[in-house]
């Protein structure tokens, strides 16, 4: 009986080993290293005001008037509230341009259209001799007299971006004044400016109609007859339209060929 005992204490026993061994055969290593990460979408915020107040969601802004003051007393003014020039009349319009981009980008100052009124002439022994709103009905020598200059300043922290002075927009008609901005444009668009808060940007746009517009070889009672012609056709003739965008875009890796720039400092030549 006692040996019979063991026998079977000793099968026990061997099945405990047994089943220990074969459990501690689903035993393994295990490491675990945790990533998580997150971002937020890049700022992109371009504010401008013009004359200190916020531009209208429609986009007009008061670079002409209805009327014009001069120490204390109205020298013109519409019939009715259309916008109108003259001879003597000027406006200045101020826009300022503030914001953050957390991505490079281009800035361009885009003038869309350019009209102004122009009257055409011919000249004759240093006299103006026959006038029109149509070039057409002249014949000969035809010339152009475009009343209104336009003068634009670009500054950056209150310093000038155009330094050259052959290149800057200072007496220039609406169309010259485009074709200078498009250089300068394009000059812009293969420099963009890095990435952060804008520095103090500004555009300064000034008109004038000069009383006193210089032309060569004309006297100035000559001028004063193509300025009397053209407010005797004002229903022919072409208003006054300054028509512009600001654009930024931003400015990919694959996009760009140079180094970034706080601002382009000069424009090539137009």
């Amino acid at each position: 009986m006692k040996k019979k005992s063991m026998m079977l204490g000793g099968l026990l026993a061997a099945v405990v080993v047994t089943a220990y061994s074969v459990s501690g055969t689903y035993a393994k290593y295990i490491s675990q290293v945790d990533l998580t990460d997150e971002a937020r979408v890049a700022k992109w915020e371009l504010k401008a005001t013009g004359n200190g107040q916020e531009i209208a969601a429609d986009g007009k802004i008061d670079l002409f008037a209805n009327s014009y003051v001069n120490n204390g007393k109205t020298y013109v003014k519409a019939v009715n509230d259309d916008k109108v020039i003259a001879p003597g009349t000027k406006g200045t319009y101020t826009l300022n341009l503030d914001g953050e981009m957390e991505t490079a980008y281009f800035l361009n100052f885009k003038v869309n259209s350019t009209q102004d009124p122009v009257v055409y002439y011919t000249v004759e022994d240093g006299k103006v001799k026959d006038m029109s709103v149509n070039k057409d009905d002249l014949t000969g020598d035809v010339q152009e007299y475009h009343p209104l200059r336009y003068t634009i300043v670009y500054t950056k922290n209150g310093n000038e971006v155009i330094t050259d002075e052959a290149k800057k927009i200072v007496n220039k008609t609406a169309a010259e004044a485009k074709a200078m901005l498009d250089a300068y444009n394009t000059y812009a668009q293969a420099n963009p400016f890095a990435a952060g808060k804008l520095a103090a940007l500004q555009y300064e746009i000034t008109w004038k109609w000069d009383t006193r517009t210089v032309i060569d070889g004309l006297a100035e009672k000559e001028v004063d007859k193509l300025d009397t012609f053209a407010g005797q056709n004002v229903a022919s003739l072409a208003t006054a339209k300054f028509d512009v965008s600001i654009v930024a875009e931003q400015a990919t890796a694959s996009e760009d060929n140079s180094e970034y720039s706080e601002a382009p400092a000069v424009t090539p030549a137009p």
